[in-house]
Parts: C-alpha cells; sequence; structure tokens
C-alpha cells in the first residue's frame, strides 16, 4: 500500500493484521472479537481468586483443629512406645529380697502419714540437691503469710546472672506468679526475687531457710542460697522426703506442685 490510512487510537491491532495480509474486512471481525488471551485471563481470575481464598479458609479454620489432632497423635505414638520400652526393674539384694533396680546414687520409698520407710537405699547419705531447694524456698516464704496479690518489681540483682529464668530486670510481678515460676519453672531469678522481698532480706532468709530445717529434723539438710544454684546445698534422699510431705500439707504449696 502506497498511501499509509489515518488511523486513530485503538486502531493497533488493524495496522498488525494488514501488515501479515488480512484483508480489512477481517480485520474488522478481528477487532470486534476480544482477543482470546484476556479472555482466558479473566476466566482464571475467579479460579485463582476461589484458591486463595480455599488457602485462608484453611489457615484460620482448619489448622488449629490439625495441629490438635497432630499433637495427639504424636502423644499416643510417644505412649505406645514407653509401654513397649519402658519394663520396670528389679533385682535381688544381699538379704534375697526382690527391690527397685535404680540408676540413682540414692533413693527412698516413704509413707508420709505413718513416717515408715518402705525401702531405701543410701537415703542418709549427704548430697547436693540443686532446684529441690526451692521446695524450702516456697515453704520459708509462705510462713511469714505474705500478701500474694502485691506487686514486686525485678531488679538486676535478682536475674544476673540466674541461669535458668523468664524473669527480667523492671519485671513486674506478684508473689503468687513467683511461687508458680519457682515451683513449675524452677525458675532461679523467682528464688532471689522471693528471698529478697522477704521480712529477713536475702541474707536472713537463707538463715530462716536452716533454721526451718533444724526445727524439721532435717539432720543432713544445709542451704546456702534460695534457689539451688550453689552446690553447697545439701540435703539427703530421707531429708527430702520428709521436707516434700511437709510442704505438701500448705494447701497453697501442694496446688501448684499438682501443676
Amino acid at each position: 500500500m502506497n498511501r499509509t490510512p489515518r488511523f486513530r487510537v485503538g486502531h493497533s491491532l488493524l495496522v498488525v493484521l494488514i501488515s501479515i495480509g488480512v484483508t480489512p474486512i477481517a480485520a474488522a471481525e478481528a477487532r470486534q472479537t476480544p482477543p482470546a488471551p484476556r479472555a482466558s485471563a479473566a476466566k482464571r481470575a475467579p479460579r485463582a481468586a476461589t484458591k486463595s481464598a480455599t488457602k485462608r479458609l484453611y489457615s484460620t479454620q482448619r489448622s488449629v483443629p490439625r495441629k490438635a489432632r497432630l499433637a495427639r497423635a504424636r502423644a499416643a505414638a510417644t505412649a505406645r512406645e514407653m509401654a513397649e520400652t519402658i519394663v520396670p526393674r528389679y533385682k535381688v539384694d544381699a538379704s534375697g529380697d526382690l527391690v527397685p533396680d535404680i540408676r540413682a546414687a540414692a533413693a527412698i520409698i516413704y509413707n508420709p502419714e505413718t513416717n515408715e520407710v518402705l525401702w531405701e537405699e543410701n537415703s542418709q547419705s549427704q548430697r547436693s540437691i540443686a532446684s529441690i531447694t526451692k521446695v524450702m524456698t516456697a515453704v520459708a516464704f509462705l510462713e511469714a503469710d505474705p500478701d500474694l496479690t502485691q506487686p514486686i518489681t525485678v531488679v538486676r540483682g535478682d536475674v544476673f546472672p540466674a541461669s535458668t529464668t523468664y524473669l527480667r530486670a523492671n519485671d513486674q510481678i506478684t508473689a503468687e506468679e513467683l511461687l508458680h515460676l519457682l515451683l513449675i519453672a524452677s525458675d532461679n531469678a523467682a528464688a532471689r526475687v522471693l528471698a529478697r522481698v522477704s521480712p529477713y532480706g536475702t541474707d536472713g532468709f537463707i538463715q530462716r531457710m536452716n533454721q526451718k530445717a533444724a526445727e524439721l529434723g532435717l539432720e543432713n539438710t544445709r542451704y546456702a542460697d534460695p534457689s539451688g544454684l550453689l552446690s553447697d546445698n545439701v540435703s539427703s534422699a530421707y531429708d527430702m522426703a520428709r521436707l516434700i510431705a511437709h510442704a505438701s500439707a500448705n494447701e497453697k504449696i501442694s496446688s501448684i506442685m499438682r501443676l
């Protein structure tokens, strides 16, 4: 074609069709028909939106029950494995009796109602007790009948260095919450805070722990700190059985320990 037609905006498709040999009539028909790729894209859009909605529905409404089912399945599998692999171990002692075969260096089976020792092995030997210290910490703190709802501010000396703790300096927390951290999470900073805010102060609190041990007749028990971080905290299996029996009689302590 020698003369270039003057086309307005929107006629670019017609120019392309003419250049490859399509007649003007066919080009006009093609111009009036929506391009196939665009129609296909329009059809795909609703499916994409539906697929996206399905994903959102799954994540918000089905993920929690699914996680719960998976957790129950894992727990059941673990229970089956333990039932198959853990078998009570017994041995014959020097007197010919069948007794528990344990790996611990010291142990005791104690009846707190009758104070009867049903079985023991090295139960009077003194050794470091680590975090079992916190049972006496709770006993000594609660005997002063403190206000457990009073907010307490954690200071830097409580948390550094405390090894295991969920607390940070300047945290606001109640004594009741500290007792939960002490007896459930074995939080070392919680033990320090309770000792510090007690009527005795930190040093006086440790002295009171030792006085209480003497009052209970725990002859092999000594405390050097309220958390159990120091290896100088020592006791025996017999003393610890008696201490835990005493602590369990306190409803506040026993209710937390049952958790």
